[in-house]
């Protein structure tokens, strides 16, 4: 069964859908879509079985056992199990996460964190340095043994800015620009 949410008008349609799209989360359904028309043309189409997943900035919190209940907030990540939780917490995992590095986190984010992330089973790892306008994309594999380790899948720069995809959510788009759009301060 698939919950169908439409719109039509001259807002930007993506987020207004995603927000009906999400008030259906808990009835059952098992697959969703999105499609977005930009004038004449088709300009994004999204399909999905399974459960939602929801992008999150730094305002969510995650627990996990394998981590000693320690939390976790991550710059952005993206669950698909929203329904894992522990008081405010999710104890779920998510598929992907960014960390932004900082001075003052940077060999927090390239080491501790990174080994947390691997432990718990997240699949995709984004280190965004804005100093050098680079994203460093991680993913994690595993040994016979079970142990888990990360490997360097790509690095994106300006000069292949046009590889800059994830590679769990291959539908979810963001450019080099977008990421690194400081705006006017």
């Amino acid at each position: 069964m698939c919950g169908i949410v439409g719109f039509t008008g001259e807002h930007q349609a993506a987020p207004i859908l995603l927000d009906g799209l999400s008030k259906l989360e808990y009835r059952g359904y098992d697959s969703a879509g999105l499609a977005v028309r930009d004038g004449e043309n088709l300009a994004q189409v999204v399909k999905a079985k399974g459960r939602l997943c929801r992008v999150f900035g730094d305002g969510v919190q995650y627990e996990w056992r394998e981590n000693d209940d320690k939390v976790m907030i991550p710059d952005v990540s993206i669950i698909c199990n929203l329904r894992d939780r522990k008081n405010i917490s999710f104890t779920g995992i998510p598929r992907f996460v960014m960390e932004v590095l900082s001075n003052a986190t940077e060999k927090y984010d390239r080491h501790e964190k990174m080994n947390i992330y691997c432990k718990v089973g997240v699949s995709e790892y984004w280190i965004v340095d804005w100093r050098k306008k680079s994203v460093e994309i991680y993913l994690f594999d595993f040994e016979e043994d079970g142990t888990g380790y990360p490997y360097l899948y790509k690095t994106v720069t300006a000069q292949n800015k046009e590889e800059l995809q994830l590679v769990m959510f291959p539908n979810l788009k963001i450019t080099f620009e977008e990421l690194f759009d400081l705006g006017e301060y």
